[in-house]
């Protein structure tokens, strides 16, 4: 890690009274876990829902059923390429079966 860009974002960031912020600090490979589930569950999921109406969980139970590797029962146990392997394997699928999910955002 680059301490100067540390330094750097801290300068950038302008906080309004009283406004509170979250600092993580985790290994790489879980910074990596938390982010993707944030985008699958953001990006992938959130779209969807709103799109067809279906609750966010029918549509990650399906795209479970569908991609999650063989012996696995949730996205929490998968590695960081699994769970990798999975949200490409459910983006290409989303955005393929469903692209009218995703016009507003592109």
């Amino acid at each position: 890690m680059d301490p100067g860009a540390y330094q750097r974002d801290l300068r950038k960031m302008t906080l309004g009274e009283g406004e509170e912020v979250e600092i993580r600090i985790m290994r790489k490979e879980d910074a990596y876990t938390y982010g993707a589930i944030k985008h699958y569950w953001g990006y992938i999921i959130r779209p969807l829902s709103e799109w067809n109406g279906n609750f966010p969980t029918e549509w990650h139970l399906m795209l479970k059923a569908m991609f999650l590797p063989e012996g696995k029962t949730s996205i929490a146990e998968l590695s960081a390429d699994e769970l990798r392997t999975y949200k490409e394997q459910c983006e290409v699928y989303a955005h393929t079966a469903h692209p009218e999910a995703f016009t507003l955002y592109r």
